[in-house]
């Protein structure tokens, strides 16, 4: 829809919202081949198709299929990319917020261009934020400065959450997002207040050099403060790495390493630490709350152990899925015995548990 609404711009009805768009953002679908490869070896390293290639086979189609709403002069892949970064950077994910019953529902797919409240910046921290965004579903009767009275339905509501001095900055939030996410989708990382102070003041760093920075930032480099910050390690790196140390370290003869490996998978996903399909190629999600979360360390214990120490370890559980397996048939026997016990009697048995 704003692809077709751009394409008449100054016959829309929206053209005075049109005119406090930026020219361009740092969003990623802006940045240039060369700026792209500042991404290798983080997440946001570009792999499958291109943006360009998706909308050409899978998106234009489709636009093509109604001249009516979309005319020739708006289907370049410039017009699209011109949209899809306004959309990007601008548009809200909103919650449906009932004020006659104090309910919050979360949206599902819808997104809303709201002008204005798009010009607010983010905070990832919630000391730091002042206001929150709601979509009111109720109808709500608002005294004017004149004094009439006016019915709204179905508007959008933005709030202070608290009292802001004159001069302070307005933040939002634009949801529990890493840096890396904010990087991909709006062209910012979440520094922390010193060094965004410091980016600001130095006013003659080039365009490239601050997405240099935004970069190695989104990578877990300097200005890492973020608490959504996440890194997904992939078991194909963990694995090539337990491979290294264990022949430098000889925890194994070379001819095992494979065999062993593999039965070492096989008893973390047994145990619910590894996906049951293909261990060897799942992630571990690394958040910056648990840098070193207890799963990723047994696995690492597991996969770093000498043949004899993981054989062991499979003799001890061995014992004690025995030891399970007596004390249940124990506690069946005794039930057995007390309902036997009780029809003797002739008085009902309690009820037993399932242990």
């Amino acid at each position: 829809m704003l692809m077709s609404e751009l394409a008449d711009a100054a016959d829309s009805g929206y053209e005075q919202y049109f005119s406090t768009f930026p020219q361009a953002t740092d969003c990623l679908l802006n940045w240039t081949d060369e700026e792209k490869q500042l991404l290798a070896g983080t997440s946001l390293e570009s792999s499958g198709r291109s943006i360009q290639d998706i909308f050409t086979t899978d998106i234009l189609p489709h636009l093509r299929t109604a001249p009516g709403l979309f005319p020739e002069a708006c289907l370049s892949y410039e017009s699209f990319r011109r949209a899809a970064d306004l959309v990007q950077t601008r548009a809200f994910h909103m919650k449906a917020d009932n004020w006659l019953t104090g309910t919050s529902q979360e949206s599902t797919d819808d997104l809303y261009l709201i002008p204005a409240i798009d010009m607010l910046n983010h905070s990832s921290d919630p000391a730091q934020r002042n206001t929150s965004l709601a979509l009111v579903r109720s109808e709500v009767e608002v005294t004017l400065e004149d004094g009439s009275k006016r019915r709204f339905r179905d508007f959008f509501s933005m709030k202070a959450d608290c009292d802001i001095p004159a001069g302070a900055q307005i933040l939002h939030t634009y949801g529990d997002l890493s840096d890396s996410q904010l990087l991909q989708t709006y062209g910012f990382i979440d520094a922390p207040p010193a060094a965004a102070t410091a980016a600001a003041s130095s006013k003659k760093q080039s365009q490239k050099h601050r997405k240099k920075g935004a970069a190695a930032a989104a990578a877990g480099g300097e200005g890492f403060s973020n608490p959504h910050n996440y890194v997904l390690l992939s078991m194909r790196v963990l694995l090539d790495a337990v491979r290294v140390v264990a022949a430098a370290a000889h925890l194994w003869p070379a001819k095992k390493a494979q065999q062993l490996l593999s039965a070492k998978l096989s008893y973390l996903s047994q145990r619910g630490l590894l996906p049951a399909d293909n261990p060897d190629q799942g992630q571990l999600m690394i958040t910056a709350a648990t840098p070193m979360p207890d799963d990723l360390l047994n696995i690492v214990q597991v996969l770093m152990m000498t043949e004899d120490e993981f054989q062991q370890l499979q003799q001890a559980d061995q014992e004690e899925q025995k030891q399970l397996q007596q004390q249940q048939q124990a506690a069946d026997a005794a039930a057995g015995s007390s309902d036997l016990a009780a029809a003797a009697a002739g008085q009902p048995s309690a009820p037993s548990l399932d242990l």
